[in-house]
């Protein structure tokens, strides 16, 4: 920015003129570059009057230190004004020019004609493709009468001159231009040998670079192709082909890759060889070579009866070799087998067989089963000739045969007749089952049964032999089994007769004054050890009883059984008729078999755990009986209970008592009934008597309280208004203030204006529920009225480094709040601060700010609550 100032009203004309530095523009001077400004006389917030007439602003552009002509840019015309905001100039360096500068020129007479000149720009689209040419890309080896492309990299308005092509080749691109980065080159007739290409890079200032060269070798025509081998061949043989090309070749029609291929067949083989400039091909017909094949011709059938004959003949006079050592041209075989005729040609023998068959005489043959079952048939079938004759009369080839006898058969074919041997057939008998033998036998015996009417046989028992030994009763099958199936017997029923088995049923007890009866069984009679012999006795006494039971079988005596006379109940009632209160005592029943007590409990033994009267009643199978009366008493325990007040202030103490009981021992050590305690915690004391000992609790506390609070401000003038904040403990319940002026308060957090300067000690006592109390205590401090705050804000400042005024600050005293803004002529903000000790240093965001004028808006609060609004503005000199 340039500001230009001059004296008060009209005055002298003065000639301005700024000159700016010259730059180097060397490196885009390839291309159309663009200046830009901004200018202007005020700021848009001035008042006043503007230039006058001749007082013109004028612009003078110098391209490599040639000016170009001076500009108009403003003509002053009786207080012209000319607004920052809506003025700007545009000049445009053209190609080549590679130093640049410019003067602006102004004529002033008055001290409020300012001129302002910034945003100043040179845009350059791009810098200067670069003259170093990087290598050439493209084949380096290429065929006879190719086409190639060969390229470098291209740099931004650099053209690219190509040369160095020999006779007979061409560039078929343009050539010398911006896009001939890249040229195709049409080698055309030029002969083969090593040629140098060369591109040379320049700019369209006239500037050239350093010339590449690639080396370029052009490869001759490649050699034909020809393929040797044979041109024909024989069925069955195989020839060769091969090619003048080792590698490279592709056969057709099978694609073969090698050098040489297998040919076993007639017809049209090609090659096509690739080299490095291209491909090649050949053909090659291979034909096949007429051969003579062998034949032979029979003179009739071959295949004929014992004594027949056929001639065989070759279909060629002469080069026939037989397999029976022959060499005519026909031969006469009688005996079956494979004749060879074999014929040597051109393309070597080949052979041809013949077959002779010899036809056999009928051989009558008959075959299948011989014998089957009764009710069934079997299947005869004949073999050995063409046509068959059974002995039945039937003529087909299997005949089926019912009945038993003798079978012939006649076999007739082209050689004659023949009659089989007799074939004897028989039927055979389906099995009959049958069991022999005693179907009943005394226990502890066995009896024997036999089967018959099969060729083997399985019993129901899983036997398997003709005969078995049974010795438990049941019914018994056996199957019979033989070729013609099986049948399975009638059952036949085995019967066991018991040995004699007594048994005695009936009570073998019974009660006093009473009797049983007693019953045998398993015998057909019987006789007791007391002489009886009827089936049932009567029994009156204790003792031991048998019986002996008689059958067909024998006799046996049972085991002795034992009578008893069964007691009537006689209830007893056994225990502790005595307990303590909280326990128990256990009562049990005795002379009966079951209880029914008069709880209502049906156990041998109670629990009792309350005091009255208690009785059982016996049963066994005879009867029951009731006991008489047990009176049962109960014991009181102790009932320990603790008195006395269970919390106190901190530093008092308290009286515990304790009841219940005979003796005392607290959780102490203590045994007295009564305690002092000045401590808290959980005191225990077991009371004693005949019955045990209980326990109680008790939790003493020990009641604390604190006292505090908070003060709005404790220092200002009076009248000082002061807020108080009570933050006591929550369990507080009544508060006293003392303001230390005469005055007190009862409310939990009061306000109190003091009104005379001086040190208050304020204290709160505060009281909980349990009379407990706590004081806290704080001093406000009432003085005079302060001295008043200011603010002095420079109007410029020097930040050249010399340490004297480098600094904008505002002087400010018994400031609070406090937020400065620094502002550009346009009106933007370049700075906020709130800490009036800190200044600005003349920079922004690193850089040194332009001198002129700046603009300030300050907004404070002092300590004596006066309120700043200050703007204006400052200059910042170097």
């Amino acid at each position: 920015m340039e500001t230009v100032g001059g004296g008060s009203g009209n005055g002298p004309s003065t000639p301005r003129t700024f000159t700016f530095n010259a730059l180097d523009i060397s490196s885009s001077n390839s291309s159309s570059r663009t200046l830009t400004f901004n200018w202007g006389n005020r700021f848009p917030s001035c008042n006043g009057t503007g230039w006058d007439a001749g007082e013109n602003l004028t612009f003078t552009p110098f391209h490599n230190g040639v000016s170009q002509g001076s500009i108009t840019l403003a003509s002053g015309n009786n207080n012209a004004q000319f607004s920052i905001l809506s003025n700007s100039y545009t000049w445009t360096i053209p190609p080549c020019v590679s130093q640049f500068y410019f003067v602006v020129s102004v004529t002033t007479n008055r001290a409020d004609e300012l001129l302002f000149i910034d945003e100043v720009k040179l845009t350059a689209p791009q810098l200067n493709g670069s003259l170093v040419v990087s290598p050439i890309s493209g084949n380096t080896s290429v065929c006879f009468g190719s086409t190639e492309n060969y390229s470098v990299t291209p740099e931004t308005g650099i053209s690219y001159t190509w040369s160095g092509l020999p006779a007979g080749a061409s560039f078929t691109t343009a050539n010398g231009t911006a896009g001939s980065s890249s040229m195709t080159v049409d080698w055309g007739t030029a002969p083969a040998g090593t040629y140098s290409l060369t591109v040379t890079p320049s700019n369209p200032c006239g500037n050239t670079g350093t010339p590449q060269t690639i080396s370029v070798t052009i490869l001759s025509a490649p050699t034909p192709v020809t393929i040797s081998g044979p041109t024909a061949l024989c069925n069955g043989e195989t020839i060769t082909l091969t090619s003048s090309y080792s590698s490279g070749n592709v056969w057709s029609p099978n694609g073969e890759t090698t050098q040489s291929i297998s040919v076993t067949a007639a017809g049209t083989y090609t090659v096509s060889t690739t080299t490095s400039c291209g491909t090649v091909s050949d053909s090659h017909i291979v034909t096949l070579n007429a051969s003579t094949l062998a034949s032979i011709t029979p003179s009739g059938p071959t295949s004929f009866c014992p004594g027949g004959s056929v001639t065989l003949t070759s279909d060629n006079a002469s080069g026939n070799s037989w397999s029976t050592g022959e060499t005519t041209q026909s031969i006469t075989v009688s005996t079956a087998g494979n004749y060879i005729l074999t014929l040597t040609g051109v393309c070597g023998p080949n052979s041809v067989s013949q077959q002779i068959n010899i036809l056999p005489l009928p051989n009558p043959q008959i075959t299948g089963t011989t014998s089957f079952c009764a009710g069934q048939q079997t299947t005869l079938t004949a073999s050995g000739g063409d046509t068959y004759l059974w002995s039945t009369g039937e003529t087909s080839t299997s005949i089926t045969v019912t009945t038993a006898g003798n079978y012939t058969v006649t076999a007739t074919n082209s050689c004659g007749q023949a009659t089989s041997a007799p074939t004897i057939v028989t039927v055979n008998p389906l099995p009959n089952p049958q069991i022999t033998g005693n179907a009943s036998f005394c226990a502890g015996q066995q009896t024997t049964l036999t089967a018959s009417g099969g060729d083997s046989y399985l019993w129901s028992t899983g036997e398997t032999s003709t005969s078995i030994a049974v010795t438990t009763a049941g019914s018994i099958t056996v199957t019979a089994t033989n070729s013609c199936g099986q049948a399975t017997s009638s059952a036949t029923i085995v019967t066991v007769n018991p040995l004699p088995n007594p048994q005695i049923t009936g009570n073998t007890s019974f009660c006093a004054g009473q009797q049983t009866t007693l019953t045998a069984s398993g015998g057909d009679s019987y006789l007791w050890s007391n002489g009886a012999t009827s089936t049932s006795i009567a029994v009156t006494t204790a003792g031991s009883i048998t019986v002996t039971a008689f059958n067909s079988c024998g006799q046996t005596t049972s085991a002795p059984i034992t009578i008893t006379v069964n007691p009537l109940p006689n209830p007893q009632i056994t225990g502790n008729t005595s307990f303590c209160a909280g326990q128990q005592t256990t009562l049990t029943a005795s002379g009966g078999d079951s209880y029914l007590w008069s709880n209502g409990a049906t156990s041998t033994s109670i629990v009792v755990t309350t005091a009255g009267n208690y009785t059982v009643t016996a049963f066994n199978s005879c009867g029951q009986a009731t006991s008489a009366p047990t009176v049962v008493t109960q014991i009181p325990l102790p009932v320990t209970q603790i008195s006395g007040s269970t919390t106190f202030c901190a530093g008092q103490q308290t009286t515990l008592t304790a009841t219940g009981g005979s003796t005392y021992l607290w959780s102490t050590g203590e045994t007295s009934a009564t305690i002092t305690v000045n401590s808290a915690g959980i005191y225990t004391v077991s009371a004693t008597n005949s019955c045990g000992t209980t326990t109680a609790t008790t939790t003493i506390t020990i009641s604390s309280i604190s006292a505090s609070f908070t003060v709005s401000t404790a220092t200002g003038t009076a009248p000082l208004a002061v807020d108080f904040t009570n933050t006591s403990d929550p369990s507080a319940v009544s508060f006293n203030w003392n303001f230390d002026d005469g005055s007190a308060e009862t409310a939990s957090s009061p306000s109190h204006v003091f009104t005379q300067v001086g040190q208050y000690d304020v204290e709160l006592t505060a009281t909980n529920a349990a009379g407990c109390s706590a004081t806290y205590s704080l001093t406000i401090e009432v003085i005079d009225i302060p001295t008043p705050s200011s603010l002095i804000i420079p109007n410029i400042f020097t930040p050249n480094g010399d340490h004297q005024n480098d600094q904008f600050i505002v002087a400010a005293e018994r400031i609070e709040r406090y937020n400065l803004q620094i502002l550009n002529r346009w009106g933007n903000v370049i700075l906020t601060m709130e800490d009036p000790e800190k200044g600005w240093d003349g920079t922004i965001n690193g850089d040194q700010a332009a001198e002129g004028t700046y603009f300030y808006q300050v907004t404070a609060t002092g300590t004596d609550n006066k309120n700043y609004n200050e703007t204006g503005f400052f200059e910042l000199l170097r």
